[in-house]
């Protein structure tokens, strides 16, 4: 009787494992490769992939977004996922920018200038059995360089008098193209720093297209005052450009931007590919 019990035991304990194993999806490599796309950005517009990037690619079977990363920087993008993903509809860059196929998040706060570079949010339309990504951008990004910055200040932000730079941006279609545009609201963008001694602060902020106006406060964590240093009327901000805008002395000079002092780079020189 005890051996009957032991071999039942055993019997159902190898067919649960059996049945768990059925369960569990196969797992494989994908790869995705991307066609002459770039991802960061230097002070002359030139944007290249950097080794680790990571992209999320919409997965319809989990109805959720796989990660991919390149490993070397060359734009070939590779995860392990299920054997049974079905990969379709979007990508985008970087990865965790995009709540759903539709809509992306800008955020409001970026722990560093190298950090807020990295976040030019990116779109590609992906197909079944089509593993070449071409990822053009979605918005537009401001340079703003200030000299004679204090040490005892550390973040610098950027507001729109009506018109939010952060949070869900919903995508929209123009002339072809997938887009995030201006909306109404008061979402701020900033980007802390540290300085040692007086010095010069640069930073690139991804923003909406759009024309609005932008105000640049700079401040502190220890008082909480945000003083606003420059102010100006309504800018025409257009999809895959940066705009630098002149640079200005923190300690002397006070003006409202006008002609002449934003500079625009088009990210744009081969049209085919953004």
């Amino acid at each position: 009787m005890k051996r009957i019990v032991i071999i039942c035991a055993v019997t159902a304990l190898a067919i649960s494992c059996s049945k768990s194993q059925q369960g569990a999806p196969l797992m494989r490599e994908w790869a995705f490769e991307t066609e002459y796309t770039k991802a960061s950005i230097d002070d002359s517009g030139v944007f290249s992939w950097q080794q680790g990037d990571r992209i999320d690619i919409w997965d319809a079977t989990s109805a959720s977004f796989v990660p991919f990363t390149t490993i070397a920087g060359k734009g070939r993008f590779v995860a392990t996922a299920p054997d049974n993903a079905s990969f379709s509809l979007a990508a985008f860059y970087p990865s965790g920018i995009a709540g759903g196929t539709s809509y992306i998040s800008l955020p409001s706060s970026y722990a560093s200038a190298a950090e807020a570079t990295a976040v030019f949010p990116m779109y590609a339309p992906v197909n079944e059995g089509d593993n070449t990504l071409h990822f053009k951008h979605l918005g537009a990004a401001l340079t703003i360089t200030c000299t004679s910055v204090q040490p005892e200040l550390d973040r610098l932000e950027l507001r729109s008098a009506g018109t939010t730079l952060s949070g869900r941006f919903d995508l929209s279609t123009v002339s072809g193209n997938q887009l995030i545009q201006q909306k109404t609201g008061n979402g701020t963008a900033e980007v802390r720093f540290s300085l040692s001694e007086e010095g010069t602060v640069s930073v690139t902020i991804p923003i909406p297209v759009g024309t609005y106006p932008v105000s640049i406060c700079l401040g502190n964590d220890t008082d909480h005052e945000m003083l606003v240093v420059s102010s100006s009327s309504d800018m025409t901000f257009e999809r895959a450009h940066r705009y630098k805008l002149k640079a200005f002395d923190y300690m002397t000079e006070r003006y409202a931007f006008a002609g002449g002092t934003m500079e625009s780079l088009t990210v744009e020189d081969d049209s085919v590919n953004w």
